[in-house]
């Protein structure tokens, strides 16, 4: 396991910790779908980062949401 992959597992494993105490709209919930989905290594990243971006510019929508765009819009960009 790659230094990147224990990196990956660390955040993880911290956003599954407080995702039972944080609202709908936290980004973190959107990150838990991401890595949940079947994208590769680069489209994840991508995911990732669009995520917080969009995330970031929306504040109050729900998680899910933003994971859902930045999954589509990947899958589009990335096949």
């Amino acid at each position: 396991m790659g230094q990147t992959d224990l990196l990956r597992e660390a955040k993880r494993e911290m956003d599954e910790m407080m995702a039972g105490v944080m609202p709908e709209s936290w980004l973190g919930h959107a990150r838990l779908a991401i890595y949940d989905s079947d994208l590769s290594g680069k489209q994840e990243e991508f995911a990732l980062k669009l995520a917080e971006r969009v995330g970031s510019k929306n504040e109050g929508v729900p998680a899910n949401k933003v994971a859902e765009s930045a999954i589509k819009k990947t899958r589009e960009k990335m096949a």
